[in-house]
């Protein structure tokens, strides 16, 4: 078992790592560098999910998304597509987790959920798309937590 990390370093770690991710330029020297890219985003989500199911919660979960709400904002749109898209992948991770803890409210969600939506109407389709689907995931949270005897799917029967 690893030890746990001081709160201020892992926020330190998450918002670097992020950053590093969010604003990861398109260069196109080597093979390797070219890769980066498309590699990183994968391995930031697996890292978010880890940090997820080290706690898995809805205070973990808001905990995560507030440091990639800074990036859903940006003017730049290749970051917003990764921010997007981090975050609806975490949200559709979160519901696959069997042990999630939903019983806490969502005090703060509205915010993401505001974000999320004002996504739908991004000019690029991609971040439309990803938007929209974690609109859907975040809808599918709250019914769980309404109903936790329910399926973590009701729209999906």
């Amino acid at each position: 078992m690893t030890p746990a990390v001081e709160p201020e370093l892992e926020t330190h770690l998450l918002r670097a790592a992020l950053h590093a991710v969010f604003t990861l330029g398109m260069e196109k020297d080597t093979a390797q560098v070219q890769d980066l890219p498309r590699v990183l985003p994968d391995l930031l989500d697996a890292m978010l999910g880890n940090l997820l199911a080290e706690s898995p919660d809805t205070d973990r979960l808001q905990y995560i998304l507030e440091h990639i709400n800074y990036w859903i904002v940006s003017r730049v749109p290749r970051e917003r597509a990764r921010a997007v898209k981090s975050s609806t992948a975490l949200l559709r991770f979160t519901i696959t987790l069997p042990e999630f803890d939903n019983s806490a409210e969502f005090p703060r969600m509205d915010h993401h959920v505001a974000q999320l939506a004002l996504s739908v109407s991004d000019p690029a389709k991609d971040i439309s798309r990803q938007a929209r689907d974690g609109v859907y995931r975040l809808y599918q949270l709250l019914l769980h937590q309404r109903n936790p005897a329910g399926k973590w799917h009701p729209l999906e029967e």
